[in-house]
């Protein structure tokens, strides 16, 4: 391991991915060999401890250096699934939210017409 990296202890990055996400359009599918990512299936059955994670969504403050202890939770899937995990999230008032900076520029924004702001992404 990269001894500057080693020096930086993060919790691993939790991924949910819906079970209908077609794999080869899954952007994340190339993290799935990292030790530092835990892909999880949607549904679970397993609780996941996301004590001292933020879950990026748009509707939240950004990111800030504040927040670099924490780990990262994701969702993956379609716009639509990615809302309806969202919600059937047992846990979800606990999670600490946030929202990626924005002067970040997503390489995926929405297609749908009725999507309100495609820059957030």
């Amino acid at each position: 391991m990269n001894p500057l990296l080693k020096m930086f202890q993060f919790p691993p990055t939790i991924i949910l991915c819906h079970r209908k996400k077609n794999l080869k359009k899954c952007s994340l599918s190339g993290l799935k060999t990292r030790e530092d990512c835990r892909f999880f299936t949607y549904p679970t059955d397993q609780v996941l401890d996301l004590t001292d994670y933020v879950f990026l969504t748009f509707e939240a403050p950004p990111l800030s250096q504040a927040d670099g202890h924490y780990g990262l939770f994701l969702l993956e899937g379609t716009w639509r699934y990615a809302q309806k995990m969202e919600q059937n999230l047992s846990y979800q008032a606990q999670l600490i939210r946030r929202s990626i900076p924005q002067r970040f520029r997503t390489a995926y924004p929405p297609t749908q017409e009725k999507w309100i702001d495609p820059e957030k992404g």
